[in-house]
C-alpha cells in the first residue's frame, strides 16, 4: 500500500512566502523609483501580475507615510491566476474595515496587456 503525498503548498502559504520575499525589494524599488505625491491630487494605478498585492499594499504606505492629501482614485489589481485572484480578493475583504484604501481595488483576470486609454490623453 503507498501513501500519495502531496508536496505542494497551499495557495496562502505560497503567497505569505512570496511577500516575505519580494515585498522588501518591492518597497525598496518604489523608493528609489523617485516616486512621490507632491505635486498630485489624485494617482491611479495598475498592478499586472498582481498576485498577492504586495505591490499595491507597498504604494498604499507610501501614500500614507508621504502625509499629503494624495486620493488613490484608482486601482487595478489583475492577475491570469485564479488563485492569486482569490487570494487579493480575501485581502481586500480583509482590510475593508481598517479604513484602508483598499476599497478603491479593483481585482481583474487579465491574460495579456490591457491597453487603457485616459480621458485625460490628447
Amino acid at each position: 500500500m503507498s501513501t500519495i503525498l502531496n508536496s505542494v503548498p497551499s495557495a496562502p502559504r505560497v503567497v505569505a512566502t512570496n511577500e516575505k520575499v519580494t515585498g522588501p525589494p518591492a518597497a525598496e524599488l518604489l523608493r528609489r523609483s523617485g516616486l512621490t505625491f507632491k505635486n498630485q491630487n489624485e494617482i491611479t494605478v495598475l498592478d499586472n501580475a498582481t498576485a498577492g498585492g504586495v505591490l499595491v499594499a507597498e504604494i498604499f504606505q507610501l501614500v500614507r507615510q508621504a502625509s499629503t492629501n494624495v486620493v488613490i482614485s484608482r486601482v487595478v489589481a489583475g492577475d491570469v491566476d485564479d488563485m492569486m485572484l482569490g487570494y487579493i480578493r480575501r485581502r481586500k475583504d480583509d482590510s475593508l474595515g481598517d479604513e484602508s484604501t483598499w476599497g478603491s481595488v479593483e481585482i481583474m483576470k487579465v491574460d495579456q496587456q490591457v491597453c487603457y486609454t485616459s480621458p485625460h490623453a490628447s
